[in-house]
Parts: C-alpha cells; sequence; structure tokens
C-alpha cells in the first residue's frame, strides 16, 4: 500500500510504539485501541447527508484501524462495526461516533472504545507491560 494512503502511521507519535512492539520488549500484544477525535468545526453540507458523507469509520475509522496494525504487527479479522448520530443538530444526520470491534488473527479478541473529545490515542497493551502514543 503506498505511504500516501495512510500517511498517520509515520507522524512521530506512532513510530516509537511501532519499535518498542516490534523488539517484544514488552511481550506479546494482548490487547490495543485507538481513538480519534477531532473538530466538527463547519461542515460542507454533502458532509451533513449519511448518505453521501458515508460514514465515521470510513472516513476516520479506517486511520485508527490502519495504526493497530502498524504499531502492533497484528492482522485482524471478523471487524463489528457501529455508528451513530450525537448531539449536534446542526450536523444534520452525520455519523460523528463509531466504535470498532474485531479479533486479531490469533483469536484474541481486540475490544473497541468508545470516541471521546481527547487527543488522538493509540494504547498498546502487551502481555509484561502498555505503552501508548498522544497526539
Amino acid at each position: 500500500m503506498p505511504e500516501w494512503m495512510l500517511p498517520m502511521r509515520f507522524d512521530l507519535p506512532y513510530l516509537p510504539i511501532k519499535q518498542v512492539a516490534d523488539s517484544g520488549e514488552i511481550g506479546d500484544v494482548c490487547q490495543i485501541d485507538a481513538q480519534e477525535s477531532y473538530q466538527l468545526d463547519r461542515r460542507s453540507e454533502w458532509q451533513k447527508n449519511a448518505r453521501a458523507y458515508g460514514s465515521t469509520i470510513l472516513w476516520i475509522g479506517i486511520h485508527m484501524i490502519d495504526l493497530m496494525y502498524f504499531t502492533s504487527g497484528r492482522t485482524f479479522s471478523r471487524p463489528a462495526s457501529f455508528q451513530g448520530h450525537v448531539s449536534f443538530p446542526d450536523l444534520g444526520d452525520m455519523q460523528n461516533v463509531s466504535v470498532t470491534a474485531m479479533f486479531s488473527r490469533s483469536g484474541r479478541f481486540i475490544p473497541a472504545v468508545p470516541p471521546s473529545r481527547e487527543a488522538r490515542t493509540v494504547p498498546l497493551y502487551r502481555s509484561s507491560g502498555f505503552s501508548q502514543s498522544f497526539r
């Protein structure tokens, strides 16, 4: 996959987590989750229409899934995603919250964490330690 398609994986906050995961220094990955919060600000009319916008999972969630894949070195299966619209009536029916849960290929369940308005984070839980990036 070309680097320009999912560029967040090369942002400085995520590279140290990848290095820790790759080194094995804190054991095997046993849980990883990601969160993306963004400023809603003004939105174009097409983004306020759920049918035109598509989904928050497609626009934003894909980046979090890629960061979990990239930093942990794990592949995932059986994703289940949910999204909806909470508050912000000026956004029309645009989905502004989403959550995805999946399994790693090794069969471990990867729990999802509901989004919040905090900074973007990618915590990585391992069998003998914890690592997290902040942006």
